[in-house]
């Protein structure tokens, strides 16, 4: 996480000092200019680049606007405006470097082959300003080299949007194969002590109770000598077996999987988001499929949270209550007003629908919540 935030800061430092460099030359070459400026001038520029320095904070922002994605489209709408009214508005090429610093964004909000279709069009009102408008000879050239320099850094973006989205995608398959490892081990786990009990019980447990009944008999048949040291060895046999059951139940108590631990790892790595996972102390869980179907159900969610919601908050929380286990995952995502249930959503529905549980979710302000409850009694 602080990577992250250090890369973001070292980029957006990088575009600020940028803007400050270019914006300060031009307004000063504009006021040493012996060209005659009209007295709207210097207030019109630092207007365009005062505004097109706070949509760019605002359109590069993390936090998720309340209207996702019309509020960056119409941001980086805006920007492009200010971009070609600041070739209107200066006759100093390299004002055009506020376009390069705009060419980077569109691969956040178009695809890499949609934007170079495009960058022709994008780049055309600067020989409009340039070329026409200002008369400046050979502002081909200039419109040629700015446009392989949007290029260039749209390109420059995608790879690195490319590249964030892999790891991305490395680190939630990471987590998830991890939790599964953890649910794996401890279903191993379970089924180790399930068969030393079953084992104890059917061997040694057996061969007890007959070598009791045996010493029962015994002591009936035996002289009076003799049965004093049987009915010793009979008490003891009777004792033992007891201590027997009582650590095949003992085991069997603690037979259940660890969802625990399961849950924490899919919460432990993730970049972007804090994920705090509360369970109650006493779960019990012993079916298998029970485990997976609230393992899956988190991992789900949690995808949904960070990659439709954006947030930056999620709260797992398991209860076990009387008759059910309750799962609970909040987050603090943005929600469009005309959201529809997806497909993940839909193959959670289907996985609660196995086990004869019950899933259900709500718009929550802010975010969203989802609640899936597994009665015990169908679990078992």
């Amino acid at each position: 996480m602080k990577k992250l935030a250090s890369l973001i800061s070292v980029e957006l430092f990088s575009a600020v000092m940028t803007m400050l460099l270019v914006a300060g030359s031009t307004i000063y070459f504009t006021v040493v200019s012996s060209r005659p400026q009209p007295a709207w001038g210097i207030p019109l520029l630092c207007f365009l680049f005062i505004s097109f320095a706070l949509l760019f904070l605002l359109s590069t922002r993390d936090k998720p606007f309340q209207h996702e994605p019309r509020t960056r489209i119409l941001l980086i709408v805006l920007q492009y405006i200010l971009v070609v009214a600041m070739y209107f508005a200066t006759p100093f090429t390299y004002v055009a470097i506020f376009g390069t610093i705009w060419s980077a964004q569109l691969p956040y909000f178009m695809s890499t082959r949609l934007a170079f279709l495009l960058s022709p069009l994008f780049a055309l009102p600067i020989w409009l300003a340039f070329g026409l408008y200002w008369g400046i000879d050979n502002s081909w050239i200039s419109t040629l080299l700015f446009w392989a320099f949007n290029l260039f850094a749209t390109m420059m973006s995608a790879a690195q949007l490319r590249e964030a989205r892999a790891r991305h995608e490395a680190e939630q398959t990471n987590r998830e194969l991890k939790a599964t490892q953890a649910l794996l081990t401890a279903a191993t786990e379970q089924a180790e002590r399930t068969r030393i009990a079953r084992n104890i019980h059917d061997l040694l447990g057996h061969h007890l109770t007959a070598l009791s009944i045996h010493l029962q008999v015994a002591s009936r048949k035996a002289n009076p000598e003799a049965r004093e040291a049987v009915e010793r060895s009979h008490s003891l046999a009777k004792l033992l077996l007891a201590d027997v059951r009582e650590a095949v139940s003992d085991i069997r108590e603690h037979d259940h999987i660890d969802i625990q631990h399961a849950l924490r790892q899919l919460a432990n790595a993730s970049p972007t988001a804090e994920i705090c996972v509360t369970c109650d102390d006493d779960i019990r869980i012993n079916a298998i499929q029970v485990a997976d179907t609230l393992l899956r159900c988190t991992q789900e969610s949690i995808t949904n949270a960070l990659r439709h919601g954006r947030a930056t908050r999620i709260e797992i929380t398991l209860r076990q209550r009387a008759h059910d286990w309750q799962l609970t995952i909040q987050d603090n995502g943005m929600v469009r007003k005309n959201w529809q249930p997806g497909n993940g959503l839909k193959g959670m529905q289907e996985r609660a629908q196995q086990i004869g549980a019950k899933l259900e979710w709500q718009l929550t302000e802010p975010g969203f919540c989802t609640t899936l409850t597994v009665p015990q009694q169908d679990a078992l």
